[in-house]
């Protein structure tokens, strides 16, 4: 019998019982009292929280091994027996739900056997940090400052599961109602595979609402970790790290048409993450009155547009999802408020309030995050800019219709990833879910600084790629789903634009035209250009300068509309 078995009665009540079809029990907060009737024999079994007593056939007995002895016996007697056919039953619904392969043959294993086995074929940490490209670094670092039981309790279980009996675990879910929920809980993920979450998903897209089983992977991954999510993100690598990135390629070809400031921002941000420096320490008083005052009242009341759009960040890897009692336990997460902007004539959104306040000396996150060293934010002029680029269009072509078009970024804050070990202090409660933030969040103080250099080189390339030929034919695509009106008035007059030193037109003196750009505002991009053929080139060049993503982030779907 595995100490899971031992320890599932657990999950629900503050103290032990044994039951059978003929149990009679009553029940307060200090004692449960059960007779179990088994053939000739009656066995009084009482469990209590400051000490425990059981009389099996007359006999008193008062070793805890013993007594747990006895309770696994007498539970054993009263469980129904179940065929073969019935199990092979439950096991392949288990497996139509969360696929062939998931459930192992577990027969004969106790957990800690399961989980060593398990934890062979994971590198160790030092192997993990050397391997991934984010690096541990003293200046990205969150903690709690006092520990408690709670933050080491799935290291001792992990480390020191070989040497605890069923009794040890009994009484440690005897701490606190917590405990109950806890000490089940991490015997199950300690026996449960989750080497399915370190390979690519293919399917992500149809993916309609978040797995419970992929949660529960995640939960045994962190607790593989000692709850560090540091350790887990970077194990996890693809998508959650941005492992897949052609960093080297990106910089080389940004670097002769952005500034060197920007270009170390971007290595910066592609290597290590955001935001630039971030050590701070909290109280764990401090955390759980934050966790326990929950999200905005506007957000928990739209559960079912919350819950898509958790689905959505999800699926697309901005977040691992995990159980709360997980943020509970570690002392490297935290949460921050969730909350609804509502605007009129426009969509609700979701925002994460790194600066509101119950009380003066609340913990806010955007009052602790420095931003000395992040890159500036410059987008505040695109707009003046795109108007004075038109003027000078009009200079140089009076007659010409000049068409406007515009490209949104798709999720442009969420491009940067978040420093693997900073993920659990942006991290944030939903739905009654835990979510590791692991891309950039919308809210905090530092959002628009890590996707600023990214703007200003995409502005940049767009200049190179107008000028290169073949793109119109490589992004055909989504050239082809754009209809053009071509029987335009021929008749208007269009107002004359004058030349001057500050204005003087998009013509060289040499008789060459300036290549055509995008003019990027936050995350959509302006473009004008003379007629279909030059707009379906400057399309096509702002088009390849976000995908190709050579200022690169991610393949995994299409960033622009």
């Amino acid at each position: 019998m595995t100490l899971l078995d031992s320890y599932s009665r657990l999950h629900s009540t503050s103290v032990v019982a044994v039951k059978s079809k003929k149990s009679k029990m009553i029940r307060d907060n200090k004692q449960v009292e059960v007779k179990v009737t088994d053939k000739s024999s009656t066995s009084l079994i009482n469990v209590e929280r400051t000490k425990l007593r059981a009389e099996v056939e007359g006999q008193v007995i008062t070793k805890p091994e013993a007594i747990a002895k006895a309770i696994a016996k007498e539970h054993t007697k009263c469980q129904p027996k179940q065929t073969t056919k019935e199990k092979n039953k439950i096991l392949d619904q288990y497996e139509s739900t969360f696929g062939v392969g998931t459930v192992a043959n577990a027969q004969g294993k106790s957990i800690q056997q399961l989980y060593n086995n398990l934890r062979h074929s994971i590198p160790s940490r030092r192997e993990i940090a050397k391997q991934s490209r984010m690096k541990p670094s003293l200046k990205k670092q969150y903690r709690v400052s006092d520990l408690d039981l709670y933050n080491v309790i799935a290291i001792v279980m992990r480390v020191m599961g070989h040497k605890l009996e069923a009794i040890d675990y009994l009484h440690l879910s005897m701490v606190n109602k917590e405990f109950q929920v806890i000490i089940p809980e991490f015997l199950r993920l300690l026996a449960l595979d989750f080497s399915p979450l370190l390979e690519p998903r293919y399917d992500y897209q149809q993916q309609e609402e978040i797995s419970e089983h992929r949660v529960d992977m995640a939960g045994a991954l962190l607790v593989h970790f000692g709850l560090d999510p540091g350790m887990a993100v970077r194990c996890l690598g693809l998508e959650y790290t941005g492992a897949n990135r052609d960093v080297e390629s990106t910089l080389r070809i940004i670097k002769p048409h952005v500034n060197k400031e920007d270009h170390d921002h971007i290595e910066r941000i592609l290597t290590q993450g955001c935001p630039v420096e971030f050590n701070v320490e909290e109280s764990t008083e401090s955390k759980l009155e934050i966790m326990n005052r929950g999200n905005q009242t506007a957000f928990e009341n739209k559960t079912e547009e919350v819950k898509k759009i958790m689905n959505k960040e999800d699926k697309f890897s901005h977040v691992i999802t995990l159980r709360k009692y997980i943020a509970r336990c570690s002392p490297y997460m935290r949460c921050t408020s969730q909350i609804i902007v509502q605007k009129a004539g426009k969509d609700d959104r979701v925002a994460w309030n790194g600066t509101g306040k119950w009380k003066a000396d609340d913990f806010a996150m955007n009052d602790v995050t420095p931003t000395e060293e992040e890159a500036p934010v410059t987008f505040g002029s695109t707009w003046r800019d795109f108007l004075v680029w038109l003027y000078n269009m009009r200079v140089s072509f009076p007659h010409s219709d000049i068409l406007l078009g515009t490209a949104d970024i798709k999720a442009c804050f969420r491009y940067p990833r978040i420093a693997p070990d900073l993920v659990g202090a942006f991290g944030y409660q939903a739905i009654d879910l835990y979510f590791l933030a692991t891309a950039m969040v919308f809210g905090s103080t530092v959002s628009a600084n890590g996707w600023e250099p990214f703007r200003r080189a995409i502005e940049a390339m767009t200049k190179v790629y107008f000028e290169t030929d073949g793109l119109v034919q490589k992004h055909a695509i989504y050239l082809d789903m754009i209809e053009w009106k071509t029987d335009c008035p021929t008749d208007i007059t269009f107002t004359r634009a004058k030349a001057c030193p500050i204005n003087p037109g998009i013509i060289n003196s040499d008789g060459t035209m300036k290549p055509l750009r995008a003019k990027i505002y936050v995350d959509d991009a302006l473009m004008a250009a003379m007629g279909i053929e030059f707009m379906k080139r400057l399309l096509a060049a702002v088009i390849e300068a976000i995908l190709c993503s050579r200022v690169s982030l991610t393949s995994r779907y299409d960033k622009i509309t």
